[in-house]
């Protein structure tokens, strides 16, 4: 009796951890930014998470850079993962963006954007981690 109750104990206690863990939320969001062909340039790839309370990305909650300044050519359209980790809980907007001045902001006559769109229009999506395959497309500049 003593074993099972103690053994009961161990268990109900990893549940109600498990339980905290939970209730906490958060997580991360993973999927792929296809850049494509007509992307001359791809200077600085970046994803943002942009909570639900910031729809235009003023402050993101997270930044991951996925191309360095070097200038990478595009010649085929390729997918690039991207992984937002250990994000708050909450619901967030997935932006990417050819982030050419590094400024973190969207120029709309110089930079390319993508984002976590309805399909056929600008309307972004909100996710609430944990999310995966959020795949999505950068926007070539006309």
């Amino acid at each position: 009796m003593k074993r099972w109750l103690s053994s009961s104990l161990a268990v109900s206690s990893v549940l109600v951890g498990l339980s905290v863990v939970l209730a906490q939320g958060g997580g991360s969001i993973t999927g792929f930014v296809t850049v494509p062909a007509k992307v001359q340039n791809l200077e600085k790839l970046v994803v943002l998470a942009c909570a639900k309370a910031d729809p235009m990305c003023l402050k993101p909650a997270q930044v991951v850079s996925l191309a360095g300044k070097t200038g990478i050519a595009v010649k085929d359209a390729r997918k690039i993962p991207y992984s937002l980790v250990r994000l708050p809980a909450g619901e967030y907007f997935v932006y990417a963006l050819n982030d050419k001045n590094d400024n973190l902001q969207h120029d709309f006559e110089t930079e390319e954007l993508g984002g976590y769109f309805k399909d056929g229009t600008f309307d972004p999506i909100l996710v609430t981690p944990p999310a995966r395959t959020v795949n999505f497309d950068l926007i070539p500049l006309e």
